[in-house]
């Protein structure tokens, strides 16, 4: 009996977006250790301020079928909005 991968969803800044790659790479494609589910940086699907909108769409699009939050912190997370969204939605 196989071990069950987890689906992790990814919540990052841009600013480190090459670190993210490379752990997905090692930990998801190479070593089939989770199911990566993250928000492409450059297909930004969620095109609103409002916040209570954001997070029910990460919550419907991304987080619902998510196990696992992982957030990726660098020198410029604070300044992404939407990593406290995910965070809160993640919560929820």
């Amino acid at each position: 009996m196989g071990e069950r991968r987890r689906k992790v969803f990814i919540s990052y800044h841009k600013e480190d977006q090459d670190e993210v790659i490379s752990f997905i790479q090692k930990f998801s494609d190479d070593k089939s250790i989770f199911i990566k589910r993250l928000l492409s940086m450059t297909d930004d699907i969620i095109n609103s301020n409002d916040s209570k909108y954001v997070m029910s769409q990460v919550r419907r699009k991304f987080l619902q079928d998510s196990t696992v939050t992982l957030v990726m912190i660098g020198k410029c997370t604070w300044a992404r909005r939407y990593v406290d969204w995910e965070i809160k939605s993640s919560t929820l």
